[in-house]
Parts: structure tokens; sequence; C-alpha cells
């Protein structure tokens, strides 16, 4: 029979109290043992004679208010994992939280049993992985150290060992993001249904009056302001899906060239509007590959349209297609422009969500994610150089025999170098 979990919730509201004892009390055979306290000093006094595997900790209590409640609860909890609960609204709480060292945060109005139950086992495993990377991270010092005072055939060995240091500490990082996508994911599908409807009530109505008022009328612009936002908007809920759905690969054999050159037809117009020379480069040698088409040409115009963004005075636009020998049985393609670029601080964060290097209302911070875990669905990688006033490559590797692991023949084409003038 699985052991009881023993969870200390902290809560004032009786309202909320209930409801979190509820969903915990019938949740996988009533697997988990809660105590209810509504004051922090209540749970200070309980801590100190009874242990608890994990703490749900309301951040507004007659007695303490705010993050100071997560601070006096961390120095109370010592080890016990301590999950926030913030009122309806307090996002930016809950991730100041866990940066503080909560293990994660439930916002009140999206309190589910499925959500509640899977944040507190997920905390509690995260918990564990986290105190054995420790030990394994000061196992590794230690070593580290005996090897250093050894002979100097051992330093190899010791390079090992900080390579294999950082795989951890990288580890954890991702653990953290993994938390923070998994409640993405469960929110994402309530919040597209949920705004829909309204947007395209409100467009359809924008589009009816922009429609009926005449082009020198007052508030034209103001009409016109409001469709490009709602705009704005249905693209965010899109991106948001996307970023949230794994979808299941349609695979086919692609030309890399032709979908390169296919992509650049759908912005071309775009592109000689803001004055930006086009080039191409594609290999003899570049073979066939096996890929979802569509989601290849998602990439494609994801990047170009980046690179268009970071030249607003013009500049030069470059395609490489090539065969890549390192590792062999990959095709490489890279997407150059000559635009402003990203500064090193800001390029150890464009891979992450919602994320963007772009003015206020000109991007969502979900395009880049995207193209990774599409070219990941490949098997691939995606990187980015970048040097601030000289421009940005993005470099996306994929193996030539895709997620099939069935091997193509190369392809007929020629090599060629074209430069468009856009």
């Amino acid at each position: 029979m699985m052991n009881r979990l023993k969870v200390l919730l902290v809560e004032d509201n009786p309202g909320d109290a209930d409801l979190v004892q509820e969903y915990l009390s019938d949740a996988n055979q009533a697997v988990f043992e809660v105590e209810c306290v509504s004051r922090l000093a209540s749970a200070t006094e309980l801590l100190a004679v009874e242990p608890f595997d994990l703490i749900l900790l309301d951040l507004g209590l007659p007695d303490s208010s705010g993050l100071e409640t997560l601070k006096v609860g961390l120095q109370t909890a010592g080890a016990t994992p301590i999950v926030v609960l913030t009122g309806h609204h307090d996002e930016p709480s809950g991730l100041e939280a866990v940066q503080l060292g909560a293990q994660d945060y439930i916002l009140k109005g999206h309190l589910e049993r499925n959500l509640l139950v899977r944040t507190i086992l997920f905390s509690l495993e995260r918990k564990r992985t986290q105190e054995t990377l420790q030990k394994l991270v000061h196992e590794l010092d230690v070593h580290k150290t005996k090897l250093e005072m050894q002979n100097e055939d051992l330093k190899t060995l010791a390079a090992d060992l900080s390579h294999k240091n950082l795989e951890i500490q990288t580890m954890t990082q991702q653990l953290w993001q993994a938390a923070k996508l998994a409640t993405l994911g469960e929110l994402a599908a309530s919040v597209a249904h949920e705004l829909n409807n309204p947007l395209a009530t409100v467009t359809l109505r924008t589009e009816e009056l922009l429609a009926k008022t005449p082009d020198d009328h007052p508030n034209v612009r103001p009409l016109k302001i409001i469709d490009q936002e709602l705009d704005r908007m249905r693209d965010l809920v899109a991106n948001l899906l996307q970023f949230s759905r794994r979808q299941s690969n349609q695979i086919s054999s692609i030309n890399l060239c032709e979908e390169i050159d296919k992509t650049l037809e759908l912005v071309v117009g775009h592109l000689r509007n803001h004055r930006i020379e086009v080039q191409q480069r594609c290999s003899r040698d570049v073979p066939m590959i096996r890929a979802d088409r569509q989601q290849l040409r998602q990439v494609f115009l994801n990047l170009m349209t980046n690179a268009a963004d970071a030249m607003p005075d013009g500049g030069t636009l470059t395609t490489l297609s090539d065969v890549e020998t390192d590792p062999p049985g990959h095709v490489l393609i890279q997407i150059t422009d000559t635009g402003t670029g990203i500064d090193a601080e800001s390029l150890e964060h464009v891979m992450e969500p919602f994320y963007t290097t772009k003015t206020e209302g000109k991007g969502t911070g979900l395009g880049l994610p995207i193209c990774r875990r599409i070219v990941q669905d490949h098997g691939g990688t995606l990187n980015i150089t970048s040097e601030v006033g000289r421009g940005t490559t993005v470099s996306v590797i994929l193996p030539v025999t895709g997620v099939t692991g069935t091997s193509l023949a190369f392809s007929p084409s020629t090599d060629e170098t074209l430069a468009l003038q856009m």
C-alpha cells in the first residue's frame, strides 16, 4: 500500500481550505493526509514538533502577508518543499515566490483537483531530484578535489568532471522550465476557448464599424488601432496553442532548397518594401530529407520574418543549405541577417517562452521556442550566434533520415548561388 503523504495547508479562507481538503481527500485513494491551520504562527509551532512532506502556503494570512510570508515559511520549513497559493490574478507574486525558493505556485482562480494533485506530486519529485543532484554535485566536487591533489596525468579526468557538473546544473534549470511549461499546457486550451469567441465577435463588430466609417472621420484611426491589437491577440492565442500542443508529424520527402524558395515567395513583398536583398546558396550535394513539410516551412517563415524585423533600415538576408559533416548524415540550414544583432545577455534568454527583444506590441516571445520545439521533434538542433551591430545567424541542423529512420538518396539538384534584388 502506498505511504500516505502528509500535507500542511496554511490557509485562512474557510472556503479555499475546504476545497483543497476535499480535492485531496479523495485523490488517488486518499493518499494525502491534510492538516490545516489558518495562521503562520500556528504552522511554525506545528512544524517544530511534527514532520510534513509538503506545505501548501497561502501568501495572504491574518498574521503575515505577501512574499514576507514565504520568507518566514522557508526559514521554518527547512527541507520541506513549499507550494504557494496565490490570488486569482497574482501570477507575478507566484513567479517571484518560485525565484525565492518555493517549488511551485497555484492560482486559486484555476484550482482544479488534477492540477492540484499533479503540482504536489511534481513538486515532491522535483525536490527529491534536486536533493539527489545536489548530493551528486557535492560528491563530484569532493572527488575532483582529490584528483587535483594527485599527479598531472589526472587533469583530463578533472576537466571531464567539471563538464558533468555543468550538465547537472543545466538539468536543474530544465526541471524548473518543465514545471512552468506543464502548467502552461494545462491552461492553454482553456484560455483559447475563452478568448476565441469574444475575439471573433469584437473583430467582426470592429470591421463593420470601419466599413461604415468614412476615411476622413476622426474615429477611423482609433478603430484601426483596435483592429491591429485584435490581430495581435489572435496571434498570441494561436502561438500559445502551438507551443503547448504537440501534433503528429506528417512526414514526407523534402527538398530543402525548394522549401526555402517557396517560403521566400511568401515574404518577398515584405522584404522588398523594407529594402532587403536576399542571397540564396544551396549546395548541389544537399540530399532530400524526411520531415514535416508544413512545420519546416513554419520554422523558415518565422526565422525569415525575425531577420527582416532586425533590419528596419534594409540589409541582406542570406540563406544557406549544405551538407553537415559533424555529425555526419545531417543537413545544415542557416539564415543570416545584417541587422541590429542581439547582445550577449539577451542571447542567453531568447529561447525562453515569452522572452522577446522586439519592442512592445511587436512580438509574443513564442516564435523561437516554437521553432526549437519543431526542430527538436525532428531530431535536430537550433543554435543562434549574434553580434550587436553586425547581425545574427540561426543554424538549424537536421538528420537526413528525419524521425522515421528511413535513408534517402541524394537530390540531383545543382549548385546554385542566387542574388535577388528586393
